[in-house]
């Protein structure tokens, strides 16, 4: 053979399907990086599990904070200062007027009869 470079040039078909594979499918590497589409894809899938991704799980995450925050607030802030404070607070102070309440109406007439009945013992007597 007189010509190998002639004769492998030739054989490999002018290189064409090895260029291919470096520059438009990737499925040869350049020095340990893939060009073409597998490298797009391999970029693209580094971008959106890094950046895409990360983005979606820190608003998750900023959304659970938000709701832990908002839940301490409800429970400790609102629901005590705003609700149940005041419920056990006037709960305390009415105690002595449900002591001499009882919410018969049948009671209440009964004691204002009696209440009616002493007044005009009271008053006729004088």
């Amino acid at each position: 053979m007189a010509a190998p470079p002639v004769y492998r040039t030739l054989l490999n078909k002018y290189y064409v399907d090895e260029l291919y594979d470096k520059l438009f499918t990737g499925r040869s590497t350049i020095g340990g990086v893939r060009l073409g589409a597998i490298g797009a894809g391999d970029a693209l899938w580094k971008f959106d599990s890094g950046v895409i991704d990360g983005g979606v799980n820190g608003t998750g995450w900023f959304t659970r904070f938000a709701g832990f925050v908002s839940s301490w607030w409800d429970k400790w802030v609102i629901d005590w200062f705003c609700v149940n404070g005041p419920a056990y607070v006037t709960r305390m102070l009415s105690r002595p007027a449900r002591l001499l309440q009882w919410g018969l109406v049948q009671w209440y007439a009964l004691v204002m009869v009696f209440g009616v009945a002493g007044l005009l013992w009271y008053y006729g007597l004088r």
